[in-house]
Order: C-alpha cells, then structure tokens, then sequence
C-alpha cells in the first residue's frame, strides 16, 4: 500500500524534475526554437526543413544537460525507497509521468498551443495549423505514457541489479 509519505516524496520529485526539465526546454525554446523542430507538428516540420549544422551541435549540448537533470534528479529521488522493485517502479512512474503531465499541459497546450509566443513560430511557418493541434501533442503524451510504463519498469530492475 502506498503512504502518504511516498506519494509526497514521488510527486514532489516530479514536480522538481518537470520544473528543471520545463526551463532548460523553455530556455533552449527561446534562444534558438529551430532546436526543437523535430518535436513540432508534421506541416511545421515539413515547410521548416532540416536543422542547420551549428543547431545540432547545440541540440546536443543541450540533450546533455536535458539528461544529465533526468538523471540527476532521478538518482537523487530514489533515496529512501525500499530497494524492491515495485516501489521502485511505482515511484519512478510516478516521477516521470509527472513530467510527462506537466509538458503536455503546461509546454505543449498552455504555451505552445495556446499562448503561442512570437518567439516560437519557426520562421516560414507563421499561421499554420499544425500551432493549434492539441491532438498531435496528445498523442506525444500517449506515446510517453508508453515509453515512461516500460522504461520504469528497465530502470527499477537496473537499480537493483546495481545496488
């Protein structure tokens, strides 16, 4: 049975994760939104083209310090939890699912779709509808929930292996 006290921890672990993860994205998304170009609805995509040289080398750099907050975090949460494997598949689902809701509700909808800050319109692409496609960034939270139910259930088994 999960206590409170693990709930509060879990969640409060996401939100701190989804927080730092929110701001590196949000930040890379202002200096230079080409970055994350991949991550746009398929009609951006398309009339946008590929990334130039000198934004790959960034989006690398910033993957790293993206994963390097995952990682970071993720280590620095697990502390306290039993080391067996369904708290520790619980906690981590719950850890990255948190991410998961708070970039589709506050990034994708909230900012992307519904504020829609100038800074964001890829140039060329001004007006097209793929701006306003929540489902397209439903479907990206599907496909996370996905992923996030398989990859806790790879890391908690990780963490046991190595512990």
């Amino acid at each position: 049975m999960l206590t409170t006290n693990f709930l509060t921890h879990s969640l409060s672990a996401g939100l701190i994760l989804s927080t730092g993860l929110a701001v590196i994205m949000l930040a890379g998304a202002w200096y230079r939104p080409e970055l994350f170009v991949d991550d746009y609805p398929p009609d951006v995509r398309a009339r946008y083209g590929p990334l130039d040289p000198a934004s790959k080398r960034l989006r690398g750099w910033l993957g790293l310090i993206f994963f390097g907050w995952l990682a970071g975090v993720t280590l620095w949460s697990i502390r306290g939890i039993a080391p067996v494997f369904l708290p520790l598949y619980t906690h981590l689902f719950i850890l990255l699912q948190t991410f998961n809701i708070v970039d589709l509700l506050v990034v994708d909808w909230l900012i992307f779709v519904a504020w829609q800050p100038a800074r964001f319109i890829l140039p060329g692409t001004e007006g097209l509808a793929g701006y306003k496609n929540y489902r397209f960034h439903f479907r990206g939270f599907l496909i996370g929930l996905g992923l996030i139910t398989v990859m806790s259930g790879i890391l908690a088994a990780l963490i046991l292996l190595f512990q």
